[in-house]
């Protein structure tokens, strides 16, 4: 499984979201403009399951909706943490048809300042799992 191509097709689910379109970036980037998703680094488990059967890759999502000083996105943040709903980043991630790993689950979600440039966002953080093939 190629992390690249994961990456790519998760910032392609977080664009179902519409707020989001246009708006999602599947690498870190130096600014945004709010709503943003961001879909950095993952962390890499190898050797799943035996000869190379399957890796799991521990991906985030972080959903960006206004400064910190900012009380009107409280709102709209707490939307994209929905079990479900048009804005729901859970059930945008978890419903797509992907081809470049196996399976996804949102495992949990918290709210923390992030730092893009020199401006403190509020963020929710999707902590995901994956598995798929450990060959490419």
């Amino acid at each position: 499984m190629r992390a690249s191509a994961v990456m790519d097709e998760l910032g392609e689910a977080v664009r179902t979201v519409a707020s989001l379109q246009g708006r999602t970036y599947p690498y870190p980037v130096e600014a945004i403009t709010p709503p943003a998703a961001i879909i950095p680094y993952p962390d890499i488990q190898y050797d799943v399951t035996a000869g190379r059967g399957s890796d799991q890759l521990d991906f985030s999502i972080v959903i960006l909706t206004s400064p910190v000083s900012d009380r009107a996105g409280r709102d709209r943040l707490l939307a994209y943490m929905d079990g479900s709903g048009a804005e729901s980043i859970k059930a945008a991630v978890e419903a797509y048809n992907y081809t470049a790993f196996d399976s996804v689950r949102i495992q949990s979600c918290t709210v923390e300042q992030y730092i893009i440039g020199d401006i403190a966002y509020w963020a929710a953080i999707f902590a995901l799992d994956l598995i798929g093939p450990g060959t490419t």
